[in-house]
């Protein structure tokens, strides 16, 4: 898989050059699992030549993903809620889209740990805008329900995760690939993580 240049101003932009260059490694029956429908923007631009699932809370947006998106399967809802009772339990998705406002570890945490179909390879990339607000809300899957608010740098939140990351697949049957970040926006607060998962089970090419 090519990879998208380490910084770029537009974060936007950065968002769908990873999400294409996690398309171009992709075949034709491929699924992909977008968890925020939005306005359609990645679909369009990364996700458009593949069947797969969305979701938003937004009832406009679910709406607007079922009038435009033909061969998809369109609901409105609450994801990460849903992802925790077992929704599209039974695709193995091969990529799974989690472009949240703010931290994803959440709704990535509700798809690791409900049972469900999991492919071969599994690519989620995740927006993350944890550290814009950090100072002023904390991240429950990482430090739990009721924790404080804390500043953090980079490094150490990476550290965090990185930290995290084995605890939170123990026994899970998937192992971590590959694991990349890009920072950018404004200040550097926002950051694209692309993170691939192989079943134990799956031999490296």
């Amino acid at each position: 898989m090519s990879s998208p240049a380490k910084k770029d101003n537009s974060f936007p932009l950065l968002k769908a050059r990873i999400r294409r260059a996690v398309a171009a490694d992709m075949e034709p029956g491929d699924q992909v699992l977008e968890l925020f429908s939005g306005s359609g923007k990645m679909f369009r631009m990364c996700w458009s030549g593949f069947v797969g699932a969305t979701m938003d809370l937004d009832e406009s947006k679910a709406d607007l993903a079922a009038k435009s998106r033909g061969s998809w399967a369109c609901y409105h809802g609450d994801s990460e809620k849903a992802l925790g009772f077992g929704w599209m339990s039974h695709v193995p998705f091969r990529v799974v889209d989690v472009d949240a406002y703010g931290e994803p570890w959440k709704f990535f945490l509700a798809w690791l740990q409900s049972d469900r179909e999991r492919a071969p390879v599994t690519d989620l990339v995740l927006t993350d805008g944890y550290l814009s607000r950090a100072s002023i809300a904390t991240c429950t899957a990482i430090f739990g329900k009721g924790s404080k608010a804390r500043s953090l740098s980079k490094n150490d939140y990476m550290q965090i995760i990185n930290d995290k990351l084995p605890i939170w697949l123990d026994g899970t049957g998937l192992d971590i690939d590959r694991f990349k970040t890009w920072f950018g926006g404004k200040k550097g607060a926002m950051a694209a993580h692309l993170l691939r998962l192989r079943r134990t089970d799956t031999p490296h090419a």
